[in-house]
């Protein structure tokens, strides 16, 4: 595996140029371009808004920023699963023409959502920074913050094992393209980003989801240290650090995702050419 990390960073700038073509396509004819990794997620933040807070109000205070903190990291997560889902198949041509490391194809998927993640991370800013000075009148900013690096991090790692993983998978079996959708529509309703997982009290349910569903811990990681603990309209949250066993829990559970979709395509990527 060393011997391929070695490969695959030769290959670095031919992951890059992939990914940048990749954002350049997906915005290509648009009026509005790159603006729309801005606009994209604030369009669904406000739509959260104006349900959970007008029609069904939730009583969580600083509702948009509670949103906004977890719905980021989940749209890149959902672009790179199903992204990286496709990305086999849809590079058939490629992989036909030019010899490269087949593992380049998911990792650029994942590397391009990254970007666009990154991307929105301003407007984020921007929400929290209206919403705390028109609710308390003051920022509530805080060097958490700065953990926001290893957080992406992890996450990264997982999407990685992920997108090869359901990348080889789709090639010899193509109704996973068209499973992944419903997939992770059941996966954001399991995942607290609507909703605070603590509405399900510490027992064992809770327990089992952080466990089972790496999502839900990552999602409130970020949320505990860019929104804070989740408090009643009228209180203030306060950011903060995650535990460190629960980070190094999930930061083991990526690492495993990452292993086991290396080996399974490297298991399969000797029969690619034939299947597609």
């Amino acid at each position: 595996m060393t011997t391929k990390a070695v490969e695959l960073w030769s290959y670095r700038e031919l992951i890059r140029n992939l990914a940048l073509r990749d954002l350049r396509t997906r915005y290509k004819g648009s009026a509005l371009g790159y603006l729309w990794t801005q606009l994209a997620p604030l369009g669904m933040m406000l739509v959260y808004v104006i349900v959970f807070s007008l029609l069904l109000p939730s009583g969580i205070a600083m509702f948009p920023v509670f949103i906004i903190v977890a719905l980021l990291p989940w749209n890149y997560t959902a672009e790179s699963i199903i992204g990286g889902t496709r990305s086999i198949i849809d590079n058939a041509a490629l992989i036909k023409k030019v010899y490269f490391p087949r593992e380049v194809l998911p990792l650029v998927t994942v590397f391009s959502s990254l970007i666009n993640f990154v991307l929105s991370l301003p407007m984020m800013f921007v929400v929290m920074a209206v919403v705390q000075l028109t609710t308390i009148g003051r920022l509530n900013f805080s060097w958490s913050f700065a953990y926001l690096p290893v957080l992406m991090l992890i996450q990264t790692i997982m999407l990685a094992g992920f997108a090869m993983l359901l990348g080889s998978a789709a090639v010899f079996y193509r109704d996973v393209v068209h499973l992944i959708g419903i997939i992770m529509n059941i996966w954001f309703f399991l995942t607290p980003i609507i909703y605070p997982l603590g509405v399900f009290g510490e027992g064992l349910t809770v327990r089992l989801v952080r466990w089972f569903n790496p999502m839900a811990s990552l999602i409130e990681f970020y949320r505990e240290i860019l929104y804070g603990n989740v408090v009643a309209v009228g209180q203030i949250p306060t950011p903060a650090l995650p535990a460190l066993s629960s980070v190094l829990r999930v930061s083991v559970t990526a690492l495993v995702i990452l292993v086991v979709g290396y080996w399974v395509f490297q298991r399969v990527s000797r029969n690619f050419g034939e299947e597609i």
